[in-house]
């Protein structure tokens, strides 16, 4: 009963909850047992957020340049260079440091 009617509070509000809504229920003990033995309507609070409405607007009007650049061939080719060597991989070894060695200090 209680998911239908949370279900039915929403949607009758023409809302979309973002997360499942959390019921938030009496926690005084003499209410609670006045409810049981039918003394008194069960009540509860909502608490959820609101997926907001959003209107797709027209944009058959806006008009995009697209920018077209001439890159040479060597800075093409030294860029994958530098990713290759910053993605390579190293092996221990022994000895000296030589140039092209990666040093952890």
């Amino acid at each position: 009963i209680l998911n239908d009617s949370t279900r039915s509070i929403i949607t009758g509000r023409g809302e979309k909850a973002a997360m499942q809504p959390e019921v938030i229920m009496t926690e005084d003990e003499k209410e609670a047992e006045k409810i049981l033995a039918g003394g008194a309507d069960f009540e509860f609070r909502l608490n959820y957020e609101v997926i907001p409405a959003i209107e797709i607007k027209d944009f058959s009007d806006i008009k995009v340049t697209r920018q077209v650049f001439d890159v040479p061939d060597s800075e093409i080719d030294d860029q994958v260079k530098r990713v290759a060597e910053s993605a390579r991989s190293y092996e221990p070894k022994a000895g000296k440091a030589a140039e092209g060695d990666r040093v952890s200090i």
